[in-house]
């Protein structure tokens, strides 16, 4: 199977992975549209200038961040490690799902 080209269906079919990747795409488009219409209510003022946490707010704020940048800085690191090492074509995204992966799953066995 081409990689644009649709199955040959019965022999062929969709994978898990699509689907998938289908399903991220729609909720992320619908985050986007709940985020773009709350931005609207912030241009035209339907909410104060204030903006007032709790502590814990603003302590799952900062874990949230700090964990962003764990995983990126770590899937960086282990990119750059193995591109060096010999490994073509190892990008960013390949280095993010394993580092992500080894740093937060295996933790918990």
């Amino acid at each position: 199977m081409h990689m644009y080209a649709a199955p040959h269906r019965p022999e062929q079919d969709y994978t898990q992975g699509y689907w998938y990747g289908i399903i991220a795409a729609v909720l992320y488009f619908y985050c986007s549209v709940i985020l773009m219409i709350n931005l609207l209510g912030h241009f035209l003022r339907y909410y104060p200038a204030d903006f007032v946490l709790t502590d814990p707010q603003r302590t799952l704020i900062l874990q949230t961040m700090l964990l962003f940048l764990w995983l990126a800085g770590g899937a960086g690191i282990f990119s750059r490690l193995e591109t060096k090492a010999g490994e073509s074509k190892w990008d960013f995204t390949d280095a993010v799902s394993h580092y992500k992966t080894l740093s937060i799953f295996l933790q918990y066995n």
